[in-house]
């Protein structure tokens, strides 16, 4: 394998992006668990020049499948979904603190 410019012969890895809103206490990422949760979606970070910025969030979670106890017994695979039925939204909006001296 020909080196590439990420290093001597490694491929570039490619990581998912963490979505951490706020101070983490509703939405963040799962730093700490052995399975992690998915979501397909937007996210929006908007700023403006006043020192105002606001984030934006409109998601519906993966829902894993099989999720039945017979597909499970037997390891069948099925694709995961998604669906209108179960979606994560919210935002915040932010003003910078200047002192003035």
């Amino acid at each position: 394998m020909a080196p590439s410019k990420h290093g001597d012969g490694e491929l570039p890895t490619r990581r998912q992006p963490k979505c951490r809103v706020g101070s983490r206490r509703l939405v963040a990422a799962d730093d700490y668990r052995n399975t992690t949760n998915g979501y397909t979606g937007l996210r929006a970070d908007l700023a403006w020049r006043a020192g105002w910025s606001a984030t934006a969030i409109y998601t519906l979670p993966q829902q894993r499948r099989p999720d039945d106890r017979a597909s499970l017994a037997r390891n069948a695979v099925a694709p995961d979904r998604e669906g209108f039925d179960l979606v994560l939204w919210g935002g915040m909006l932010a003003r910078a603190h200047w002192r003035k001296r």
